[in-house]
């Protein structure tokens, strides 16, 4: 995490802004399941809490974290009256008994791995939303932000300084973990060009 969250900075640096000005803590919250104040901490430097080895220990930690993010999703994802969802309607949408979801809700029951599936799925959230740790879960919601969104608005930027309009950007990246998408890898010659062009009309450089 801490690599991404350098990145972060140096994407937003090239774009004149800082680490608080890119990062949404309330979106990324919303992402992750992490509550807001805990998320602002992670974001600043904290150490994401790590999960336990010893498997006893490890078992309550999952049940707990489980029992978190079920519940921040009952509160977040609202439904088309703009209230929680009811027990009944979970139970109806994911076919898990009433008595299992209020169970699930108080911590009562260990979830299984086709709970978390079916809970997942009725709240419209990615695969792993109810079991990542703090890291895993602020990786997944950060590195988007790090190979697209931030390098599409970059090149959006300089392509309107060149004065190239309309251009479709989309993520040219690959599956794997480097954190460098194909656009990241053209962005320094795009600032090289941008760069050269204000020094031909004789601005100061930024």
């Amino acid at each position: 995490m801490r690599q991404l969250l350098e990145q972060v900075d140096d994407l937003a640096r090239r774009l004149g802004k800082s680490r608080d000005q890119v990062l949404n803590v309330k979106h990324i919250s919303h992402a992750t399941g992490i509550p807001c104040e805990r998320t602002g901490e992670l974001l600043a430097g904290a150490c994401p809490m790590a999960p336990p080895v010893p498997r006893e220990e490890l078992k309550t930690y999952n049940n707990s974290l489980f029992q978190q993010r079920f519940t921040f999703l009952r509160q977040t994802r609202l439904d088309e009256n703009g209230v929680p969802y009811s027990q009944r309607a979970i139970a109806r949408g994911t076919g898990i008994s009433i008595p299992q979801v209020g169970h699930l809700l108080e911590g009562e029951r260990s979830p299984n791995n086709d709970h978390a599936t079916r809970i997942e799925r009725f709240f419209g959230v990615a695969e792993g939303f109810c079991s990542r740790p703090e890291g895993a879960a602020l990786v997944a919601a950060l590195r988007p932000l790090v190979t697209e969104e931030l390098p599409q608005l970059m090149a959006k930027g300089l392509l309107e300084e060149l004065g190239v309009q309309a251009v479709g950007l989309r993520w040219a990246g690959s599956a794997h973990d480097t954190g460098v998408s194909g656009l990241s890898a053209i962005l320094p010659a795009l600032e090289e060009l941008a760069r050269r062009r204000r020094q031909e009309r004789g601005e100061p450089a930024s």
